[in-house]
């Protein structure tokens, strides 16, 4: 399920931790951890909406959540 406004505006500027990706290609690990810059809306086509969620990791990977797929909980 995407994250709805209140749980956007919540967790921005908050540190998070990793549960679950489906990217293949990249080296996050459960576990890893870091801080929730924005989220951004993008379209899919003109009915499908998708959130990507841009997180500074702690490890300097660049890679974006996606909002009602990968999992993470606040920690902070």
């Amino acid at each position: 399920m995407l994250l709805s406004q209140a749980e956007i505006d919540y967790i921005i500027g908050k540190r998070i931790r990793l549960i679950h990706t489906d990217d293949r290609y990249t080296e996050l690990v459960k576990g890893d951890e870091g801080e929730v810059v924005d989220v951004y809306w993008n379209m899919k086509d003109s009915t499908e909406a998708f959130q990507q969620i841009d997180v500074d990791w702690d490890n300097h990977n660049t890679l974006m959540l996606l909002g009602g797929e990968d999992q993470f909980e606040v920690i902070k």
